[in-house]
């Protein structure tokens, strides 16, 4: 064999792999092959499915088995810098390959394993370039279906493409003008009750807006019917989007914000009258409605054995916790928290389900109350969710406790230093 041809690999091109696989299996099964010519099943599988490319060797020997000349194929020799995945010339392989095993990846170890064995062989830029790809792919939502029809009413100047990724970070809509240069951005934010929730889903796309700088429309339902109740979308963090000039929210069951997103899209900014239209329907919500009755509802509520935990450690080293405390917003709302601790001007946020509580907690305290607050969130026995929320959570949260432990040691050292 040439010396330089042993060391290419074979990627077959247009039906030349059915063809040549068509051919071996007249021969017997993949298994039948992989036993009588020792080669690993698991790598006929893939070079069937076109998964990897071929090393040349092993090419010459599947021609022998199927009894075809290699010019009855199409396909081209390269050089594989990407071990032996054929992702620079076709990632669309790969990403099959990858969403396959995800869906079987049913275990968190599993999921982790599979996310370090990546990472080894392939290097950060390839995984954070094949986890957008994915992202672009990814599932419309019921409210992006309701947008894609709000879209038609758009100038036919303007086009948009959905799940587009830039500067790094997949959004959900993109919106061109004629000479193909995006105009604005737009995420949607899915109906989530917990108003914590709502400012984690708003503290993601926050740090988008800070990397794509680009005009931003953020949209969701102002009111959204959970059994029997209705839920609002926050009003503060409306009134802190327009007010800073961050995002325009939009909600898409209020006629004059479809109006005026249909208008920024359009123009490519929000004019004045628009926004203050916008601003006066936020504000006016804020005045007509009673927020007392649900603030003290969830101030008093009972706590729960790991805020009871949490008081009594707060109590052991000398400090007066408040307990459940209601902190006013600067747009005339306010926040409820697990616990305060006066004397550290710091707010306890409590969970033993899952870290967003405790970041959107940390990012509506500082976007919308006083930065000069502490945070400190105790998530005993929550899940971990580190690849979620991990980026997120170092900018907010002053100090996170994955435990008691750990937090009754993190007290410990702030009362030795009060003493001091």
């Amino acid at each position: 064999m040439d010396k330089t041809k042993a060391l290419k690999r074979v990627e077959l091109k247009g039906k030349g792999r059915e063809i040549l696989f068509e051919k071996i299996l007249e021969n017997g099964t993949l298994q039948d092959i992989s036993r009588k010519y020792d080669m690993p099943y698991g790598t006929l599988q893939k070079w069937k499915r076109g998964i990897v490319s071929i090393p040349y060797g092993q090419f010459e020997r599947l021609l022998i088995i199927s009894g075809l000349d290699r010019t009855e194929l199409s396909y081209e020799l390269t050089d594989m810098k990407w071990g032996f995945v054929t992702w620079k010339s076709n990632p669309e392989k790969l990403e099959k390959l990858m969403l396959e095993r995800a869906a079987k990846m049913n275990t968190r170890k599993s999921r982790q394993k599979a996310v370090k064995t990546v990472l080894r062989k392939y290097g950060d830029t390839f995984f954070n370039k094949i986890g957008l790809r994915s992202a672009e792919k990814g599932h419309t939502t019921e409210m992006e279906m309701q947008i894609i029809g709000l879209n038609k009413q758009l100038p036919k100047n303007v086009s948009f493409k959905m799940h587009f990724t830039i500067n790094k970070s997949n959004v959900d809509f993109a919106y061109y003008n004629e000479k193909g240069k995006i105009i604005v951005i737009e995420e949607v934010m899915g109906a989530r009750k917990k108003k914590s929730l709502v400012y984690f889903e708003l503290a993601k796309i926050y740090d988008k807006i800070l990397r794509v700088e680009r005009p931003f429309i953020v949209t969701a339902r102002y009111e959204n019917k959970y059994k029997n109740k209705i839920e609002r979308f926050p009003l503060e963090a409306a009134i802190w989007m327009l007010d800073n000039d961050i995002a325009v929210p939009i909600f898409m069951d209020i006629d004059i914000f479809r109006k005026a997103r249909v208008s920024l899209i359009r123009k490519g900014k929000i004019t004045s009258e628009n926004k203050n239209k916008l601003e006066i329907f936020c504000r006016r919500e804020v005045q007509n409605r009673n927020f007392s009755r649900g603030l003290n509802a969830q101030k008093n509520t009972v706590m729960n054995e790991l805020e009871m935990k949490v008081q009594r450690v707060i109590k052991k080293h000398g400090f007066q916790p408040l307990g459940k405390k209601i902190i006013k917003t600067r747009y005339g709302t306010a926040l409820v928290v697990d616990n305060f601790i006066p004397e550290l001007n710091t707010a306890i946020v409590v969970t033993s389900t899952s870290l967003e509580d405790i970041v959107g907690s940390a990012f509506g305290l500082k976007m919308f109350c006083n930065k000069s607050i502490n945070v400190v969130g105790v998530a005993a026995d929550a899940k971990p969710r580190l690849n979620k929320v991990g980026k997120i959570y170092i900018r907010h949260v002053d100090k996170l406790c994955k435990s008691i432990y750990e937090f009754d040691n993190w007290l410990k050292l702030r009362a030795s230093r009060s003493d001091r």
